[in-house]
């Protein structure tokens, strides 16, 4: 497996607080994605879930083309 797929598969299942908090915990950062293109939807989705409990899959496809 690629990295690119390793980073996607970590940004798809990250889905509310408890899936971030456990991210973080382990380390987990804007940093830790080697794919320029995926770190804006690292700090999106950590910032959503932050202020709105959630990231939805519309919004990951219309602000950053990204697909669970």
């Amino acid at each position: 497996m690629k990295p690119t797929e390793i980073e996607t598969r970590l940004l798809s299942s990250v889905r509310n607080i408890e899936d971030l908090l456990f991210c973080q915990h382990e380390g987990v950062s804007e940093e830790s994605f080697n794919d320029a293109d995926l770190k804006p939807v690292w700090t999106y989705v950590e910032q959503a879930i932050r202020e709105n409990g959630e990231v939805t899959d519309e919004d990951l496809k219309t602000l950053h083309d990204f697909e669970r």
